[in-house]
């Protein structure tokens, strides 16, 4: 919450985030996470997908080994020349090797 209370940041989220965290709450009817989630979505810049931004999902995946909607995240990140990418995916996982953007995991509040 703090990132996200934090006045001297700006948020900034790909479309492929709501694809990722708006499903699973609308279909099961989870109002307060719907809401949650509606509420950043509200506060943040939105960055439309394209396809020079999947030609860079696809390097980083050859390069660091890292999922496809990772990809797609951290490559959004890197073209949209963001300083930071927070996520909730602990600091082990593939996407933490990435060198070309600051990696900052929410998850174990550690900056890599």
């Amino acid at each position: 919450m703090a990132i996200l209370e934090d006045p001297e940041r700006s948020l900034v989220l790909s479309d492929a985030v709501w694809l990722e965290v708006m499903p699973k709450p609308l279909y099961n009817k989870q109002d307060k996470e719907t809401a949650f989630y509606e509420d950043i979505f509200r506060q943040a810049e939105r960055l439309s997908w394209k396809m020079d931004v999947l030609d860079k999902a696809h390097a980083l995946a050859r390069q660091y080994g890292i999922a496809a909607m990772d990809a797609i995240h951290v490559a959004t990140a890197i073209e949209a020349r963001i300083d930071e990418f927070a996520t909730a995916e602990k600091p082990d996982k593939p996407m933490f090797r990435v060198q070309e953007i600051r990696m900052h995991s929410v998850c174990a509040r550690a900056t890599l």
